[in-house]
């Protein structure tokens, strides 16, 4: 079938917009064989040279998450040594190029100091995102322009009445009902904070899950959450309790524990660290890295149960012979292709 219009190359010269028939020798049904390029390509390595406006200063490189602003796709990382968040632009080519940066120097920052988990986030079109502060106990909220501008949007620090921030690790910005909410682990305190978000920069503590009373949250660290009916959960890791544990969490502020699994006999959740929450065949799961275990963990999430689905662990285990997961830090899970996978650091 031929094509209307014009297409022609620098020299002038016009394309031929002619399709080969289908079935016939060039066609695609023809041709038969399709060729799927996976190679790998070569990453751009930390505190490198990037393009304007500058150098990565990603010393301590710790926490990153994705999002898109104007069409383009941007990744937010944060600097534990360097005291820094930084908007990192992502290109088709795979070059990573820095559109933007706050540290110390920059007005608001001020007191940013040793930031760890970083989540994004949007409010009527508009990009927020929450980093947390092991070291000054602390949330900040920051606002993320299109032109590369972070700016300071508003804070919540260990001692304001009803959280514990203490060794604030992982932060999971979600919607719940018409507002915007975020959970908060506390390493150090053994908790999970619920906080009201507001556009003007507001945090606002909602509620508080800590440790105790048959609760196993002794370092709190991980944390994911997970819409199931109308339902919203969270999954949060203990890492000296070697346990992972559902959680249903309320518009109200109520934080009510559901089910929890603990490490022994096949399961593999000694020291879990990190946990990312997914649905696959209409099923909800979680999977959590395991830093003791050298292991990830595959969990089957119902309304009222968690149950061990399946595990993988360093140079074998679980049927995955050849994994290099030797103290695995971090996990996210993804769907490409109707598929669900996880990436683990």
């Amino acid at each position: 079938t031929a094509l209307s219009g014009s297409i022609t190359d620098r020299a002038g010269n016009a394309a031929d917009l002619t399709l080969n028939s289908t079935g016939s020798p060039g066609s695609l049904a023809g041709s038969g064989d399709i060729v799927v390029d996976t190679a790998i390509r070569a990453p751009v390595a930390a505190n490198s040279t990037a393009s304007s406006p500058g150098s990565f200063a990603l010393g301590g490189a710790r926490d990153v998450d994705a999002l898109v602003l104007g069409g383009r796709a941007h990744v937010l990382a944060t600097s534990f040594n360097a005291h820094a968040v930084h908007l990192i632009r992502v290109h088709e080519n795979g070059t990573l190029s820095q559109a933007g940066k706050a540290d110390r120097s920059t007005p608001g920052f001020e007191s940013l100091s040793n930031p760890g988990g970083i989540d994004a986030f949007f409010i009527g079109g508009d990009a927020y995102a929450l980093v947390v502060s092991s070291t000054s106990s602390a949330v900040r909220m920051i606002r993320v322009h299109e032109n590369g501008t972070i700016s300071a949007n508003g804070s919540l620090t260990h001692g304001a009445p009803g959280v514990d921030f203490r060794g604030a690790d992982t932060v999971a910005a979600f919607g719940m009902g018409n507002g915007t909410y975020a959970l908060v682990t506390a390493s150090t305190g053994d908790a999970v904070n619920l906080i009201r978000v507001h556009e003007n920069g507001t945090l606002r503590p909602v509620g508080m899950l800590a440790d105790g009373g048959g609760l196993e949250l002794d370092g709190a660290a991980g944390v994911a959450v997970l819409d199931m009916g109308s339902s919203t959960y969270a999954l949060v890791t203990a890492v000296s309790d070697d346990a992972v544990h559902l959680i249903r969490v309320h518009e109200n502020g109520t934080l009510r524990h559901v089910a929890s699994l603990k490490d022994g006999g096949a399961l593999e959740l000694d020291a879990p660290r990190s946990v990312a929450a997914f649905t696959a065949g209409g099923l909800a799961y979680a999977i959590a890295a395991s830093q003791e275990d050298n292991a990830v963990q595959l969990i089957r999430v119902r309304e009222d149960s968690l149950e061990a689905a399946g595990s993988a662990a360093h140079g074998g285990g679980g049927g995955a012979a050849g994994f290099a997961l030797d103290g695995p830090y971090d996990v996210d899970a993804f769907t490409l292709g109707g598929n669900a996978y996880a990436i683990v650091s």
